[in-house]
């Protein structure tokens, strides 16, 4: 894992974790993957579908590396870009509980 280095005001960690992604309505996304994340956000990559759309609030649902906890955790859907037969999915964390958030620092610390 490694740190990908831009303009955000917090790291981004570049990691291989899976995500259960689920809309406020109680439908699933399969097969997808985080690519990056950090305390705000994350992008993850998966199949192209209407669940994940701009705008869209979504629910998150993963394990941190390193550790048993399983973070759920509200967001929105801030972009989207093509990527051959998938699509990276840019998120901002609604909300982000202050276990959650110590949690994902001392990931990006170790990563």
């Amino acid at each position: 894992m490694s740190l990908k280095s831009d303009k955000r005001k917090t790291r981004r960690i570049e990691c291989d974790i899976p995500v259960e992604v689920e809309t406020v309505t109680g439908k699933l996304q399969d097969n997808v993957v985080i690519k990056n994340c950090s305390v705000n956000g994350l992008c993850f990559r998966g199949p192209a579908t209407e669940l994940s759309m701009k705008g869209q609030e979504i629910f998150l649902t993963f394990v941190v590396p390193g550790s048993e906890q399983v973070v759920k955790v509200l967001g929105w859907v801030v972009h989207q870009t093509q990527c051959e037969d998938t699509v990276d999915t840019g998120v901002t964390f609604m909300f982000l509980s202050q276990e959650y958030e110590m949690l994902l620092e001392q990931f990006a610390e170790f990563a």
